[in-house]
């Protein structure tokens, strides 16, 4: 039912000892910039404004979901963004044998942090698939749908790629 997909281009990513670059692909510019203020932790730091471009996927029954693209995230910033997305406690965090020895710990500690100003318990687990293009079927869909079997994840669980 939740899904959220955010992509780390390893080509197009950028690293510092406290910002990511976090890179959404999409076939067509977004038209409107929005901007995300969030009290950086620990709270006597000063509050920090990130810009970002929204496009807004339109999908029928209420199922319309926004993908964020920008820049010098914060780490506070980048769970409080995917957090506000997730409404129950299971997150099956998706991604790919390339980009997870490079993300794939920082995520996870970041879903399952509750300190970042909604309190929610998350239980996050994760499935690693093949990267390349070739991986990208229906046997490889099947491998995630098994995990979610396996690991019991229901309606109310959100798919993080």
């Amino acid at each position: 039912k939740n899904a959220l997909f955010l992509s780390t281009n390893p080509a197009a990513s950028f690293s510092s000892s406290s910002h990511t670059t976090h890179i959404i692909t999409t076939s067509q510019r977004p038209s409107t910039t929005t901007s995300l203020s969030v009290a950086s932790t620990p709270p006597q730091q000063t509050t920090t404004t990130t810009s970002y471009d929204t496009v807004k996927v339109d999908l029928s029954n209420g199922r319309d979901y926004p993908i964020y693209i920008g820049s010098d995230f914060s780490d506070t910033q980048a769970a409080q963004l995917i957090r506000q997305h997730i409404h129950g406690k299971r997150v099956l965090l998706i991604t790919n044998d390339r980009i997870a020895p490079l993300y794939l710990e920082r995520y996870q500690q970041l879903l399952a942090d509750n300190s970042v100003g909604d309190n929610k318990e998350l239980i996050v687990d994760t499935v690693v698939l093949p990267d390349g293009e070739e991986n990208k079927s229906y046997n490889v869909m099947a491998m995630v749908l098994d995990k979610a079997l396996e690991l019991g994840l229901d309606r109310k669980s959100t798919f993080v790629a």
